[in-house]
């Protein structure tokens, strides 16, 4: 992959504006022209980082990196990651940001470790109280901060403290009410509220995000999506009551939950504050009987852990391999950078330099089975260590139609007009910049004239719009979508006659002027015949 030959050598020494130099040890994570590195400062060798690094990074990439590292500089709370600061390296045109490392498992791989893949009431309390009161924190301040990707992989419960933290603030955005935010970046699916995929966001947003991150830790499943509870309600909400799902959680405790997790935003609790108090009074009186004011939030003290719950609270402090770092893989929204030089270290270059000779060598010799261990030995090395990308599986098979491709639209080129495309196609996007796994869309109702040019219907997750493009005699295509909210998406790919499409790649833009590309990635498409 090209990730791969752009990711800097183990080994490698960073220089920082200040003159630090930073050893990789480790990959922690990449996605995109993005990685996150392990690192140990050579003067103080117990001293470890996460290094952030955006490769060929354009103005909006270093607008973007440099708003979280502002953001995260400016904060202090004991349960926010720490970042210490940008700089950049002009001869290697990368742009690096050095924040803590937490070593720790997540709520999400603790969470799968546990037979019923869910937690007690009482130590789902313990945990998030530390994240309540930093979205408390975030929420409340003159210029209130939305994290807006909350979710149990987020929340890493560190070895040394062992108190949770929120991390990965790459989606977050200073809240100026009575302004919205409408930006091409959706969250994820489960934990995202509606109007993350269009309209715009406040701090009821993270309200949502944090109902939905309770509602799995409580009853051990995703809940629905918030786009698939949009399309498909009627007069039942498609999103089951966690009481329905775990009859251990109480009817009030369910309720709370739900209202949290409102489709509409003005429907959701005013402030996490509401929202934790609410909670408070319906795990003190689960009845529904309150006798007396409640003055103060949920003190989780007041539930007692059980033997299970401290033995998993000491599992989750036990030592393990490298995990993710405060901010994921993906570049983020600015300030001014400033300009420094770092370096590789001449050695790891010049080793480097004669492994890849030894590795020309072997690969003449045996090519096949140097690709086969090689991707054997990437699978395994990331299948055991968390990181903040999401790992792919790259199946061929059809994808499972989502909405309109009928049999009656599924036509087959004609065997002698030169029409290349069939009129539908079902296919899957590899959201890579953004990190936000696959997402199912269609090509419908495909036109394609003599000469080549196309047209049709696009269609995805609660979105769709119209398409133009072109295929050539070659079978090479490219194709421009124009969605309802305005953006632009951009395909190229090839294909044979009536055959699978192979996607190069797709990039997002958030307006026409097709500037400051939101996302990308790669993608294919298979005709749908119908039924």
């Amino acid at each position: 992959m090209l990730q791969d030959q752009l990711t800097l050598p183990l080994g490698a020494i960073i220089q920082d504006s200040e003159g630090g130099r930073y050893l990789i040890e480790d990959l922690l994570g990449q996605g995109g022209f993005s990685a996150v590195y392990l690192v140990r400062e050579r003067r103080a060798r117990q001293t470890r980082y996460a290094l952030k690094e955006v490769i060929d990074p354009d103005h909006h990439e270093r607008s973007q990196l440099s708003f979280e590292a502002g953001l995260l500089r400016r904060l202090s709370h004991r349960a926010l990651p720490r970042v210490y600061q940008v700089f950049e390296d002009t001869q290697l045109n990368r742009i690096y940001m050095l924040m803590d490392y937490i070593q720790g498992k997540d709520l999400e791989q603790l969470r799968r470790e546990q037979p019923e893949k869910r937690f007690s009431l009482a130590l789902t309390l313990t945990l998030l109280n530390p994240i309540v009161d930093a979205l408390t924190y975030l929420h409340t301040r003159e210029a209130p901060i939305i994290h807006r990707d909350i979710k149990p992989s987020n929340i890493i419960i560190p070895i040394n403290t062992g108190e949770a933290m929120l991390v990965d603030f790459g989606l977050a955005k200073e809240y100026v009410e009575d302004k919205t935010t409408s930006v091409f970046r959706y969250g994820t699916p489960g934990y995202a509220a509606p109007e993350q995929y269009g309209q715009g966001t406040n701090i009821r947003t993270d309200i949502y995000a944090l109902g939905a991150t309770i509602y799995t830790l409580l009853t051990g499943k995703v809940p629905t999506d918030a786009l698939t509870r949009t399309m498909e309600q009627t007069q039942v909400d498609p999103l089951k009551s966690a009481h329905t799902i775990c009859p251990s959680i109480s009817p009030n405790i369910s309720n709370v939950i739900a209202k949290a997790m409102s489709l509409r935003i003005e429907d959701r609790y005013a402030s996490i504050e509401a929202f934790w108090q609410a909670l408070s009074i319906a795990v003190v009186a689960p009845d529904g009987a309150v006798t007396g004011p409640i003055t103060k939030m949920l003190d989780s003290t007041r539930l007692e852990l059980s033997q299970q719950d401290i033995a998993v609270l000491s599992t989750a402090k036990q030592l393990v391999g490298p995990q993710k770092p405060t901010a994921n893989a993906r570049p983020l929204p600015g300030l001014r950078i400033n300009r420094t030089y770092g370096h590789v270290n001449k050695e790891a270059a010049s080793r480097k330099k004669v492994l890849l000779g030894l590795l020309a060598l072997i690969l003449i010799a045996g090519f096949t089975d140097l690709f086969l261990a090689t991707n054997i030995w990437k699978h395994q090395r990331h299948s055991v260590v968390s990181t903040p990308i999401i790992q792919r599986s790259q199946s061929t098979a059809t994808p499972s139609p989502i909405f309109a491709c009928k049999s009656q639209y599924a036509i087959s080129p004609a065997a002698n007009d030169g029409t290349i495309l069939a009129s539908c196609y079902t296919g899957t996007m590899n959201h890579v910049g953004l990190s936000l796994g696959n997402r199912s869309f269609q090509f419908l109702y495909i036109k394609e004239t003599s000469s080549g040019q196309l047209s049709g219907q696009f269609v995805t997750d609660g979105q769709r719009g119209p398409f133009t493009g072109a295929v050539s005699k070659a079978g090479e295509i490219s194709i421009t979508v124009t969605l309802t909210s305005g953006q632009i998406i951009k395909f190229t790919g090839t294909t044979n006659t009536g055959d699978q499409i192979a996607g190069k790649s797709f990039t997002i833009y958030n307006s026409a002027t097709q500037s400051n590309p939101q996302d990308y990635g790669d993608w294919t498409a298979m005709p749908y015949q119908g039924k």
